[in-house]
């Protein structure tokens, strides 16, 4: 619960980034910043996809699919949905704030 009232985590129950626990979701500056946080985090994920495409192609076909496990479920896919939901969260609080 931030100072302000509101459990920045209450629609989530993800970890959340230092600092976003104690962020007023009614200062649409505070808002604006999680969400150019959260857009960076998941353009970068996004990113990745296409590099570790690259490499697993360069590797054995075993070395290959324990690559595509790891970029599909630990690298990118667990994260990017994370930084997705919570993308999400802070885009409805823009909606709401000031």
């Amino acid at each position: 619960m931030t100072s302000h009232g509101h459990d920045a985590s209450a629609e989530f129950h993800d970890d959340l980034l230092a600092g976003e626990a104690s962020a007023d979701v009614r200062d649409p500056r505070v808002v604006q910043r999680w969400i150019a946080v959260y857009s960076e985090l998941v353009t970068y994920k996004e990113r990745l996809v296409p590099v570790w495409s690259m490499w697993a192609a360069a590797v054995s076909p075993e070395a290959a699919l324990e690559m595509a496990g790891i970029i599909q479920h630990r690298l990118v896919g667990e994260r990017l949905t994370h930084y997705r939901r919570r993308l999400g969260y802070w885009q409805t609080a823009a909606t709401t704030s000031g």
